[in-house]
């Protein structure tokens, strides 16, 4: 019987809390996990910029916050005249650079 009780201490008194404290860090480890990966699927690696998904969402909510409240939206957009030049003529690193 005495060893009986001694598991049952063992286990209540280590391995419960031990197992918990794991437990506990996993769950946090998968949350900036997935954090991570929300952010990465709708940025741009490069510039951080949104990408063609973050973007979509963002404009989604924004024209639905301006209809709900009666104002205006506008997107302004920008386009680099010919980037390919700096691509073909620097190399790609330069164009990475000219981006970011």
């Amino acid at each position: 019987m005495l060893l009986g009780s001694w598991l049952w201490l063992f286990f209540f008194d280590l391995i419960v809390p031990i197992w918990s404290f794991l437990l506990i860090a996993a769950w946090r480890e998968r949350d900036c996990t997935l954090a991570e990966l929300m952010r990465l699927s709708v940025t741009d690696p490069l510039t951080g910029a949104l990408n063609r998904l973050g973007f979509l969402d963002r404009v989604s909510a924004s024209v639905a916050q301006a209809r709900r409240h009666g104002q205006r939206t506008a997107v302004i957009t920008f386009d680099i005249d010919h980037f390919k030049a700096i691509n073909d003529g620097h190399d790609h690193a330069a164009g990475d650079d000219v981006l970011r």
